[in-house]
């Protein structure tokens, strides 16, 4: 069936197409934006009372307080919440959050991107380093290391294994990575670009790291492509994020 520009405009691809500028602020931004407004907020109150602002925020400033990935995979859910909105009222979000299939096939994708993601981790580091000249191994930048205490640990799964899978798979592969596929671009291309937009977010590591998380967000953009949508993608990254974790606080 021949579909003219004009009809185009109303389908979901359509409006869609058309909504890059949203799709990087969303996958982008807001988790600069946001927290940049929070901790403008959270600094005001220090100004007039200092003694009720450490008590109200340290768990905002100090990554080793217990409750720092708990406020932090809020941040997250609340961008994703966002998301969601935004798009639910330009009629696209049945078309960015469709779940696709998750049949023993592709559960069986799951695994195999699981298991490369973890057994590839090391040798990718060590090629990363001697290609970035970095001559040390740390993962995080100074003044973004994670405490692997055991009070940690609980902010860390809801962090990590709930809040980034969910967040990170409908904002890039799903979102970002839709407006490319609505607007034509091929799909390898695409899948390419987004997860080099999904390392360059994550900052905190040194560009050894990003290139790791380069290499998973391509793996779990192909996912998307081959599933046809989020449920897949979503449950390989929580459960990488989940062998990383429990590996990290030396559960296993």
């Amino acid at each position: 069936m021949n579909t003219s520009g004009g009809e185009l405009e109303h389908l979901p691809e359509g409006r869609l197409a058309r909504m890059w500028r949203s799709a990087l602020f969303w996958s982008v931004a807001a988790l600069y934006v946001f927290p940049w407004l929070i901790t403008q907020v959270s600094l005001w109150h220090e100004s007039f009372a200092p003694a009720s602002a450490e008590r109200l925020w340290s768990a905002w400033w100090y990554h080793d307080d217990p409750l720092s990935q708990f406020v932090w995979g809020s941040i997250m859910l609340a961008c994703g919440a966002g998301t969601w909105y935004w798009l639910e009222r330009r009629g696209v979000r049945r078309h960015v959050a469709r779940p696709g299939d998750l049949n023993a096939v592709v559960f069986g994708l799951v695994v195999f991107v699981v298991a490369l993601n973890w057994y590839s981790f090391g040798p990718v580091e060590f090629i990363a380093l001697e290609l970035t000249g970095q001559t040390e191994l740390p993962f995080e930048k100074p003044g973004f290391e994670t405490s692997f205490e055991a009070p940690s640990l609980p902010g860390e799964l809801f962090s990590s294994v709930i809040a980034a899978p969910l967040f990170e798979e409908f904002a890039f592969r799903g979102f970002l990575l839709g407006v490319l596929l609505s607007r034509g671009w091929p799909a390898g291309w695409s899948i390419v670009i987004v997860a080099a937009v999904f390392a360059g977010t994550h900052d905190q590591y040194y560009l050894s790291g990003q290139v790791s998380v380069f290499l998973l967000g391509a793996m779990l953009g192909a996912l998307r492509i081959a599933s046809g949508g989020l449920a897949a993608p979503i449950l390989a990254h929580a459960l990488s994020n989940l062998l990383i974790t429990v590996y990290n606080f030396g559960l296993v």
